[in-house]
């Protein structure tokens, strides 16, 4: 069977590639019955038996009978395979959508058990903050491992929906950072991935002119930057060392911040950000923009495309990956809790035995 489909698929591909061809084999047997046969087939395709009655029949000679079944043969045959990759290419979309149902269904029920995790996780850190006395886990999974490698996966995912065949942004250009607190602690914030795409250090992003703190001062859920320079002179995003300039010295590439708080009606227990720029490129390539509109249309269209962009990236990345940073990042808060309370525990046990 597979033999067959293989015959099929590469005449399918042979007539996709030559339509003139096959548009002619398609004709074929209207014209070879017609005119080849009628006016140039005389003795070589057909001849004419006289039988004792002096009447006249023609008969096709054995090269007219093998070329007419194969022009027959050949009539049929190509929308017989028309008709086979239809149904064929039925069948993948079927295979398809299956697959799709069965990648969204599973999607669905570890997010589902990443959401309750989260909810299990939260419990016991209200319930340890109520009871002092309360046992709590040691942490062995290394959070921040874990939160690097989950970064990892969240920016292959972020460069298929910003990357297309005229817009490709390379793994050096994109950068993923994540920040985040615990407002009922010290409510210090710090940076989840190394400092390999970070040069500046995290007191100056929080207290000045970011564009991380410029999402915490704002109720939004997110803010985007398609141009870092035009977040510069609106005073909403710090030079770092690794941002590359243009020849008019003018800053090249975008960033944007996403806010993910973790709690319940209780209160926020988790603060983070996600911030995501590039250094080259930027998210929306705006020549296009620029080229067909004034000015002014040219920046609004943009400004909604990259709030469009954002939307986009909230809905199809940052809410699949949601509940999975929280799992890593409850698994930090309660890390910090038990070093906090075994700490205390060790350091009132040796002024007892001094």
């Amino acid at each position: 069977m597979n033999i067959i489909n293989n015959v099929f698929e590469k005449s399918n591909d042979f007539f996709q590639k030559h339509l003139i061809f096959t548009n002619l084999v398609v004709r074929l047997s209207s014209i070879w019955f017609s005119f080849i046969v009628n006016f140039l087939g005389n003795d070589w395709l057909v001849c004419n038996i006289v039988d004792s009655n002096n009447n006249v029949t023609k008969q096709f000679t054995a090269l007219g009978w093998g070329l007419t079944v194969i022009v027959v043969l050949a009539s049929f045959y190509v929308p017989f395979i028309e008709k086979w990759n239809l149904k064929n290419g039925e069948q993948e979309k079927l295979e398809l959508r299956a697959e799709n149902y069965l990648l969204n269904e599973m999607n669905n029920k570890v997010s589902k058990i990443c959401k309750q995790k989260c909810e299990n996780q939260l419990e016991l850190i209200k319930s340890a903050k109520k009871d002092k006395d309360i046992s709590l886990p040691k942490i062995y999974t290394h959070p921040c491992k874990q939160l690097e490698l989950i970064l990892n996966s969240f920016k292959d995912c972020l460069k298929v929906l910003i990357t297309d065949s005229s817009h490709n942004i390379s793994d050096t250009d994109l950068s993923i950072n994540m920040f985040y607190n615990f407002p009922k602690e010290s409510g210090s914030w710090k940076v989840v991935n190394n400092q390999t795409t970070i040069r500046l250090p995290i007191e100056r992003i929080i207290n000045e002119n970011s564009t991380f703190n410029y999402l915490l001062n704002s109720n939004e859920p997110y803010v985007i930057f398609n141009s870092k320079q035009i977040a510069l002179e609106e005073k909403h995003y710090i030079r770092d060392a690794l941002d590359h300039t243009d020849s008019n010295n003018k800053l090249k590439g975008s960033i944007a911040c996403f806010r993910l708080d973790f709690g319940d009606f209780s209160g926020v227990y988790i603060k983070s950000v996600i911030a995501i720029s590039t250094v080259k490129m930027k998210f929306i390539e705006e020549n296009k923009y620029y080229k067909y509109n004034k000015e002014n249309e040219a920046k609004e269209k943009i400004n909604e495309d990259s709030k469009n962009l954002a939307e986009s990236i909230e809905d199809k990345v940052i809410n699949n990956f949601k509940d999975r940073f929280g799992v890593e990042l409850f698994n930090y808060y309660i890390q910090f809790l038990y070093n906090k309370k075994y700490s205390k525990k060790l350091k009132l046990s040796k002024k007892i035995n001094n």
